[in-house]
């Protein structure tokens, strides 16, 4: 008797059945942990490999030029991430991109290298002010170290290319060194947070819901 008591309690408790909703959701998940290790993976792997030699000869000397007051000083820095180009082995016909479509000027090492002389010459301009204003104007020293400062206070914003010039720099030398895997990696971390959103979508639509209907026509289906 107690037997079959068990054994219709058994059989009258509600069964758990997946929803599609619930079972994109799990899908999704496990496809965002795979991609996202992936892509920290391959992050990691170029930035304690290639990664140092490029921060090391054009990163670094870009970020203490966009940080300096002193516009001598930051066109030498930027003249030695110029020479770390070519200590990388990149040449003005290289390109930071895998597309044959996209290997245009603008995608060149070519511009790159005519963006980067362009702002030495910027640089140049605000020495060569300076140096008139020293030797001609009636300007007091403080104002015009007031005025040359407000010059380079433009031009760090206004010139302020050490993540893109970066990016185009370490995009051509991975793909020129066999870094392939890395280039892709934005278009990996690009795939990852799509599976991210579609993981909160199922997430909120399958415990959430929009109305009981709703829910019902969701479970019909299964």
């Amino acid at each position: 008797m107690n037997e079959e008591k068990t054994l219709n309690e058994k059989s009258n408790k509600p069964q758990y059945k997946l929803t599609i909703l619930g079972k994109a959701m799990i899908i999704f998940s496990v496809l965002f942990i795979l991609t996202a290790t992936l892509s920290v993976g391959i992050g990691y792997n170029y930035s304690f490999t290639a990664g140092v030699k490029t921060r090391n000869v054009f990163k670094d000397p870009l970020m203490l030029a966009e940080t300096t007051w002193s516009a001598d000083t930051a066109i030498e820095y930027v003249q030695i991430a110029i020479d770390g180009i070519e200590t990388l082995g990149l040449e003005p016909t290289d390109y930071h991109t895998y597309f044959p479509w996209g290997k245009t000027f603008a995608n060149s090492i070519e511009n790159t290298y005519a963006e980067m002389y362009s702002s030495i010459e910027v640089l140049e301009d605000i020495v060569k002010w300076k140096e008139k204003q020293y030797g001609t104007t009636q300007m007091t020293g403080e104002i015009i170290a007031d005025l040359y400062h407000e010059k380079m206070d433009n031009y760090h914003d206004h010139v302020n290319t050490v993540t893109y010039w970066t990016s185009d720099i370490e995009g051509a030398y991975a793909l020129k060194n066999g870094y392939i895997a890395y280039y892709f990696n934005g278009y990996i971390a690009l795939a990852n947070l799509f599976l991210l959103v579609g993981v909160i979508t199922c997430f909120m639509i399958h415990n959430i819901g929009y109305d009981e209907p709703f829910r019902e026509r969701v479970r019909q289906l299964n």
